[in-house]
């Protein structure tokens, strides 16, 4: 009876340590580009094939968009991404230079215009793209900042005190303090 027990823990220890990848792994370090796909009159368009490029290495994914003119790319890796947006009888539309960070949820709607396929729309700038899907505010910051900053021994804090809208506080009542080493404080 105790080997059976011993051999059920070893089961169950096996069973756990290949699902904590797994839930490590749930952190993130990909985006994912999300949005509907419609005509010039706003009649949402099912079956479009939309493919997503990354610029930086020419990989390539396929998808379609639903029917209800939606489609999504999940777990996508941080870089700057062209799509294009393809449906017999309309333009081909291309959206080029889409930069996604990571944990980053980008919204990309697209209105096609009709005409013959050979015909390509291509956008390649507009306004910045809106976070409109999550509530999480996020930055990075690039190796450029890391290196080029005047910082104090590139405290992490002080990193975190150049993003719009973030303090540092410590203390009682509302005294503001930089460069701060207790954890929380931000």
């Amino acid at each position: 009876m105790p080997l059976r027990r011993a051999l059920r823990f070893a089961v169950c220890l096996a069973a756990v340590s290949l699902l904590i990848p797994n839930l490590l792994s749930a952190q993130g370090t990909s985006g994912r580009i999300v949005g509907r796909v419609s005509d010039a009159a706003g009649a949402v368009l099912p079956n479009v094939k939309v493919t997503l490029v990354n610029e930086g290495t020419s990989v390539s994914r396929d998808g379609k968009t639903n029917d209800n003119g939606d489609y999504d790319f999940v777990q996508v890796p941080v870089g700057t991404y062209r799509l294009e947006f393809d449906l017999t009888g309309f333009k081909k539309n291309v959206r080029r230079g889409v930069s996604l960070d990571i944990n980053q949820v980008i919204t990309l709607n697209v209105n096609m215009q009709v005409g013959a396929t050979q015909e390509v729309v291509d956008v390649t700038s507009e306004a910045p793209l809106v976070e409109t899907t999550s509530t999480q505010l996020g930055a990075v910051v690039g190796d450029r900042a890391i290196s080029e900053l005047p910082l104090n021994a590139r405290d992490t804090y002080q990193f975190l005190q150049l993003q719009p809208g973030v303090m540092s506080t410590v203390g009682t009542g509302n005294q503001i303090v930089y460069g701060s080493d207790k954890s929380g404080s931000v």
